[in-house]
């Protein structure tokens, strides 16, 4: 097992101090000040383009609008109730059968809608 990396290191500590600067004459270097000077500010993050945030914000609320109006939907279709899972689980065909749990799951498909029309009407341009 000797061809397996380790974790922590077994040399020595290296000092914080780097080797080609010059040490203080008191022996004491000045805390929150790196060695070699001011570190430089780092490089900024690359623009996106616009048409491509627009392209993203139309993909989401096509998304968002469809999935909202299936999920709408789909508590009061066949598909929930003839469900063969239902015949499994008997506890859980009165929840899912249950006419408030079916109003639940409509209500997080509207807010889903309500979401993705938010998005598209408070879009800032940048």
């Amino acid at each position: 097992m000797t061809q397996q990396l380790t974790l922590f290191s077994q040399g020595t500590p290296v000092s914080p101090r780097a080797p080609d600067s010059p040490a203080d004459p008191r022996g004491t270097q000045p805390q929150g000040i790196a060695p070699g000077g001011p570190a430089p500010p780092p490089p900024p993050p690359p623009a996106v383009s616009n048409w491509l945030q627009f392209l993203e914000l139309s993909v989401r609320v096509v998304v968002r609008i469809y999935l909202g109006l299936f999920i709408v939907a789909l508590p009061w279709t066949h598909f929930w109730t003839d469900n063969r899972y239902l015949l499994l689980y008997p506890h859980l065909a009165m929840l899912l059968l249950n006419g408030a749990f079916r109003g639940i799951i409509s209500g997080l498909g509207l807010l889903n809608v309500w979401i993705g029309i938010d998005d598209a009407i408070h879009y800032n341009e940048p």
